[in-house]
């Protein structure tokens, strides 16, 4: 929901300009006088030489008499002392032209950062905490407003009872301007002022709402709210839990009160619409009535800044798509970008990766190039023949695409069923699972899974000085004392330990063999990951098929490509510490770094093998649920037991084996590692604890432990409720069987019963 308000000159430039160059080197040092051979007397001096001229002037007049008159030897000493003096007044009116061009420049940029301050207030990100929710007392003590405040303070944004309102179920909105020096009652005061957004909400219950429909008044109650209320109005109606059915109008058993169907809220929803022209919202319970409420402010807050920055687009360079973010790519009008756009949009496909997406934007231009080629009966071979150029090895042959993602990749552009699109999306990378499944569930519902931030290996040849940093988890443990002595073995990489410090279950190796002047370095882990510092992707996919005999319980190749981790470093210059500075790690220059890269190896580790674990509980999970989803619309007497014991193989052995990896799962997530506390090691590194905290919360570990948790919890409920229901299944056949023999048994009695009384019959009769 975004909300405009009355267009604001917001843009400005974010960063300072700085002084010219002339200007600073004019500032630094003062400008020098020109030495002068005459300059002005002093009085003493001017005494000695008048007293000195007039004996000589005597004794000169005495001596040369008959001599006629010499001309003033003063002439050249004056004209040199009026040009010293023309200088001296030209270099001063200079040093006051630099000395005003430096006021000039200081008065600019103290005017710049007074305008990044006042534009502050309107920025995302900034705003929340100048804005004020204004709303009657009254509101704000009913039962229903109990979590707004809490959402809006965790927003910034701040509450402000307003008994003077208009209507007590009012809620305005006002942005707090910064303090300005203001003349009031003739005396100069620095004091703040208040701006209104132009936006009122209206919160009413269900039970006024019915009050006013039996009434009559609700349109001339909407009107005359729109009247009083200063720029546009939209109502909320919170619905309790008074309402009545959907398809009956009685009232509740133990109230008097006037109810409305959920039908008739829809069509007061939508008369209010196109009577009024208002928005009306229903709200099920406090939780969410706080959430709108907070998202309403949010897009209040952030109208100003986003429509100033469309229109400013727009105007300055037409762009027809674009976006803020760091990944997105800018399309103008004219179509400029679409060619990256459509590379970008290949290389996230599972398994494609840069050099893959590069040469099959190389030959196929667009997605229609590729359907076209595709429909051709060799579209495939030509597909799977495409050369691949390997990224950061001079000289190297490309090599092929291969059959596999030729087929999947036809498979995805050229179907025309939506269930084997998403069988593809879904299962890319899977050779287990057949089209079939799809086509015959075709009502599997979407995969869910936990998403967390990423980022994507880039082009790092368009960023000089930056240094690819990669993280893998490819299994559960390593073997660290062989995989040393094959390393020792192999002579491209030299092991070693960490300097000045001694950390455990930790193998550090670097690259023999430099390229370049920065080197390379690998640091494997016992719980089974490996990060790589300043290696290319190609000798990453090397090392990690030299690492498989030393695996214990290895990951599937797919997994371990889709949950890796990729981030940059680089060395900053006049920077005392480490840092994480978005998603780059900055690194001190000609310093020793090793404990720094191993705290965020140690991070980027923790992220890795939280991902892997994600992928194993989504394997688990997506056994179940489609059955699940069966249950919830048929209920468990019309689930079929052939699909039942399908889905947990056909045995109450499966389902104790799945709980049996959900709680080692679980064991492995909550007591063997440690993502719920900090390690021991950096209890006494308060900077390293520093670093590794920052760098957990930049990959959300925390979130993603108690949501993993969580659905580790969920999934042991359904299986545990799945076994007890199978388990009751086969008790009930057996008790069923054990009626039958019951029967039998009978029936033969009776037969035995039935042979005794004929053979007795026929006895008498003889």
């Amino acid at each position: 929901m975004e909300m405009e308000e009355e267009p604001v000159n917001l843009i400005s430039d974010e960063e300072e300009e700085t002084s010219s160059s002339d200007a600073e080197s004019e500032d630094s040092s003062d400008v020098n006088l020109p030495s002068c051979s005459h300059r002005n007397p002093t009085p003493q001096q001017e005494e000695e030489s008048s007293s000195s001229s007039s004996e000589s002037d005597s004794e000169e007049s005495s001596e040369s008499s008959d001599e006629g008159p010499e001309p003033p030897t003063t002439r050249a000493s004056v004209a040199k002392h009026s040009e010293c003096q023309a200088n001296k007044r030209a270099i001063e009116a200079r040093n006051f032209d630099i000395q005003a061009k430096k006021r000039r420049l200081e008065e600019e940029k103290a005017y710049r950062k007074q305008k990044l301050r006042e534009i502050e207030i309107y920025r995302p990100g900034q705003c929340m905490k100048y804005m004020y929710v204004e709303m009657h007392p009254t509101l704000a003590s009913a039962w229903y407003m109990s979590d707004v405040a809490r959402e809006l303070e965790a927003a910034g944004a701040r509450i402000q009872p307003t008994p003077t309102l208009v209507h007590p179920g009012l809620i305005v909105w006002t942005r707090v301007l910064p303090m300005k020096l203001r003349t009031v009652d003739g005396q100069v005061q620095l004091s703040s002022s208040k701006q209104h957004c132009g936006m009122s909400l209206y919160v009413c219950t269900s039970d006024e709402v019915a009050e006013r429909v039996a009434d009559s008044t609700l349109m001339p109650h909407i009107d005359s709210l729109r009247e009083m209320v200063d720029g546009d109005l939209s109502v909320i109606v919170f619905v309790n839990f008074n309402i009545g059915s959907r398809s009956s109008g009685r009232r509740t058993v133990n109230s008097s009160r006037k109810t409305l169907t959920e039908l008739q809220m829809e069509q007061i929803k939508i008369d209010l619409l196109i009577s009024t022209g208002v928005d009306v919202q229903f709200m099920d319970n406090t939780s969410e009535l706080a959430m709108w409420i907070m998202q309403c402010t949010r897009a209040v807050a952030e109208a100003p800044f986003k429509k100033a920055k469309r229109e400013l687009d727009y105007a300055a360079s037409g762009f027809y798509m674009r976006g803020d973010n760091r990944k997105c790519v800018a399309v103008d009008k004219e179509g400029h970008g679409l060619g990256r756009l459509w590379q970008q949009m290949v290389s996230v496909l599972p398994t494609a990766s840069l050099e893959v997406a590069r040469a099959l934007c190389g030959k196929y231009t667009s997605p229609a190039a590729l359907m076209e080629g595709m429909e051709r009966p060799t579209g495939v071979g030509e597909l799977a023949d495409l050369g691949v150029a390997r990224t950061g090895v001079p000289d190297s042959r490309a090599r092929r695409l291969g059959p596999e993602f030729a087929r999947k990749l036809h498979l995805l552009y050229s179907s025309r069923n939506g269930s084997i699109v998403h069988l593809v999306t879904r299962y890319y990378s899977s050779d287990s699972i057949q089209p079939t499944v799809a086509l015959d569930n075709a009502t599997i519902p979407l995969k869910k899974k936990i998403v967390h931030k990423k980022a994507v290996a880039e082009d790092l040849s368009q960023k000089e000085g930056h240094y690819l940093t990669l993280a893998y988890c490819t299994a559960d443990c390593y073997d660290l004392k062989s995989l040393k002595e094959a390393l020792v073995q192999q002579k491209l990489y030299e092991p070693g330990t960490l300097k000045a410090h001694e950390v455990g279950d930790v193998l550090v190796a670097n690259a023999v063999y430099t390229i370049g002047s920065e080197p390379r370095e690998i640091i494997f882990f016992r719980e089974g990951a490996v990060v790589f510092w300043n290696c290319t992707e190609l000798e990453a996919s090397n090392v990690l098929a030299f690492l498989k005999p030393y695996e214990i319980e290895s990951y599937p190749r797919e997994v371990i490509e889709k949950e890796r981790e990729v981030m940059t470093y680089f060395y900053q210059p006049n920077v005392k510490k480490c840092h994480l500075q978005e998603s780059c790690f900055v690194m001190v220059p000609e310093r020793d770094n090793s404990l720094e890269r191993y705290t965020f190896s140690h991070a980027m580790v923790q992220s890795a093998r939280l991902g892997a674990w994600e992928a194993r509980l989504e394997a688990l999970a997506s056994s179940v649920r489609y059955h699940t989803a069966s249950m919830e619309k048929e209920g468990a007497a019309h689930v079929d037991k052939k699909e039942l014991y399908y889905i947990v193989n056909s045995n109450i052995s499966q389902v104790v084996r799945k709980l049996g990896e959900l709680f080692s799962l679980r064991h492995r997530l909550n007591v063997e590692s440690d993502m719920l506390d900090t390690p021991d090691f950096y209890w006494e590194e308060e900077e390293l604890e520093r670093l590794y905290s920052n760098t957990l919360a930049y990959f959300t570990i925390s979130r993603r432990t108690r949501v993993l948790n969580e659905r580790l919890g969920h999934c042991v409920e359904l299986l545990e409720l799945l076994s007890s229901w199978a388990q009751d299944r086969h008790h009930i056949r057996l008790e069923w069987m054990i009626i039958a023999l019951i029967l039998a048994e009978v029936c033969f009695e009776l037969l035995h019963i039935f042979e005794r009384y004929v053979d007795r019959d026929t006895v008498v009769e003889h």
